[in-house]
């Protein structure tokens, strides 16, 4: 079994790292970007996030990983939290966020030339 890994390790890692990563992200994809289409609130996020978390847990332990496995899990379940709190900026406030940019740049550019002045 040790020379058949050694032999194939790469293959198997890659199978192993994809396998992992579908299983983990495709559910929160799904559930936030497909089902939901909105923000999910803090809780209901960190609630989803650990539930999927030991879900992942018990199915690939079941399925007979190594504890390695669970290390990734952890950051699966990180991104989960992430993508339930994503929340896409609508045109009006890309809008206000340019404008207060430039204010600031403008600003900026006023009080380096006051220097330059003194």
């Amino acid at each position: 079994m040790i020379e058949q890994y050694e032999q194939h390790g790469a293959i198997v890692f890659l199978y192993s790292f994809v396998l992992t990563w579908s299983v983990g992200i495709i559910p929160p994809f799904l559930i936030r970007f497909v089902i939901l289409k909105k923000q999910l609130s803090k809780k209901m996020a960190i609630f989803l996030s650990v539930f999927f978390f030991f879900f992942n847990v018990i199915l690939f332990t079941v399925l007979g990983s190594e504890t390695q496995v669970h290390s990734a899990l952890f950051f699966i379940g990180l991104l989960s939290y992430l993508m339930y709190m994503y929340k896409r900026k609508t045109p009006d406030e890309k809008k206000q966020e340019r404008a207060k940019r430039v204010a600031f740049l403008e600003k900026k550019r006023k009080n380096a030339k006051d220097w330059d002045n003194a």
